[in-house]
């Protein structure tokens, strides 16, 4: 049961896109993020330049670059550039910040877990990171987490994601149906009930033949049989569902009709 709740999991978060990190590339700063590089070459002396004015501008484009494959998904190629990028001398802060969060989505987006929270972990503690780029640190991290298996952790982070009013929708439903996930592996099923149910409430809801599955479970979990009885048979009768949720879902929704009260 917690192998196909994984998997499902894994499914929501392949299909996910970078929705956040598109709004940090179009911030006000973006401009100064690769142009500074043009003004440290201006700036720095000849004994103190390390490297030459044409380097410079090579990892400005560098930075540009490694960025742009994160931005557009490309994560598996998006982690070497990134990790490059962060080995140039005197980068500010800002920059620092940024290229940073690429490179934990990265990690993450790859199942790279371990090494997503550290980087995460560490682009939140810069100030300047912005709060488009914080906000999309923190849900990545919380993911991460959750696929570490440090599910308490992750529960309490997702709660950020849920009630941040800058994020979108399609995020804020994926954070409850991770959230709820946690909350299941940690036999917390009255509050993995209450998460699938939000995220099935909100307008727009996607993923919904996985959300009446993982309802379903979690109430079977409680052994709340007449109430599962609705979101599993829905989820057995998806059209899209993989085949190994549809057919445990056909063994649950026979035990509820078994040990619900219609055979009492």
């Amino acid at each position: 049961m917690k192998n196909l709740l994984l998997i499902v999991a894994r499914l929501v978060l392949l299909q996910a896109t970078l929705l956040f990190c598109t709004a940090v590339a179009s911030d006000d700063d973006d401009d100064d993020l690769f142009s500074c590089f043009d003004d440290q070459a201006q700036t720095v002396s000849k004994k103190q330049r390390i490297v030459s004015p044409v380097s410079l501008i090579d990892a400005t484009a560098l930075c540009r670059q490694s960025m742009q494959y994160c931005l557009n998904g490309d994560y598996a190629i998006a982690i070497q550039p990134l990790e490059n990028s962060l080995k140039i001398p005197n980068l500010l802060k800002h920059q620092e910040a940024r290229l940073l969060m690429c490179l934990g989505v990265s990690y993450c987006q790859e199942f790279q877990c371990a090494k997503a929270v550290v980087t995460l972990g560490k682009a939140l503690t810069y100030e300047e990171l912005s709060e488009a780029g914080r906000n999309t640190a923190i849900y990545y991290l919380a993911t991460s987490h959750f696929y570490l298996r440090n599910h308490a952790i992750a529960s309490e982070l997702f709660k950020y994601t849920i009630a941040n009013p800058n994020i979108p929708s399609e995020v804020k439903q994926r954070a409850r149906t991770y959230q709820g996930l946690s909350y299941h592996q940690m036999k917390n099923y009255a509050a993995a009930v209450d998460s699938f149910r939000a995220a099935l409430a909100m307008q727009g809801s996607i993923e919904v033949d996985s959300l009446n599955y993982n309802l379903g479970i979690s109430l079977f979990g409680m052994k709340n049989y007449d109430e599962a009885i609705d979101p599993l048979f829905n989820a057995s009768q998806s059209s899209t569902l993989n085949a190994r949720y549809k057919s445990n879902a056909k063994i649950c929704l026979a035990e509820c009709y078994l040990k619900g009260s219609l055979c009492r």
